[in-house]
């Protein structure tokens, strides 16, 4: 009996230890799920002009949002500009092609696309991060950067494509 009084809180031990450990599973297997359901992608952004500008994007889309971080370098000094996803790679006519939308049969307009605003320091660069409830999907092909349009015109035109990266899917 004395032997049967000690094995029982060892049994009882070695059941919470056992319980701790899946529990810790589980948690780490909830953890995995969620980073599956993101999807990350990189760009690597070349001058259209032959400069030495460049820059560099990281995307990062989950069930809610669509984060873009970008960093450009090598740009004129102070300095607005203006990027956005795009439906085709770099080596279309334009670079990029168009831009990509949440909604293919609506319009253009920050509602529908994930725009980044920035403006280079003295030295010509600028990184941004922006998030969107956008959700990005596979017709985004590459990332662009856009000279500042004059008041009353859109980023449309290929002549106001500075950089382009293609998407690269992890």
């Amino acid at each position: 009996m004395n032997k049967m009084t000690a094995f029982l809180p060892a049994l009882g031990l070695l059941a919470t230890v056992a319980a701790c450990g899946s529990s810790e599973s589980e948690s780490q297997d909830s953890e995995t799920d969620t980073d599956a359901n993101k999807k990350t992608a990189t760009a690597a952004l070349i001058a259209l002009d032959g400069t030495e500008a460049a820059g560099s994007s990281q995307i990062t889309v989950s069930e809610e949002e669509t984060t873009v971080e970008l960093t450009i370098t090598e740009m004129n000094p102070d300095t607005d500009y203006t990027s956005h996803l795009h439906d085709s790679s770099c080596e279309a006519d334009p670079p990029g092609g168009e831009h990509w939308l949440a909604d293919p049969e609506a319009g253009m307009g920050e509602d529908n696309e994930i725009h980044l605003h920035l403006t280079t320091d003295d030295s010509g660069e600028a990184t941004v991060t922006t998030s969107s409830p956008l959700e990005a999907d596979d017709r985004v092909k590459s990332i662009v950067v856009h000279t500042d349009a004059p008041e009353g015109h859109d980023h449309a035109v290929a002549g106001d494509r500075v950089l382009c990266g293609d998407v690269a899917y992890d």
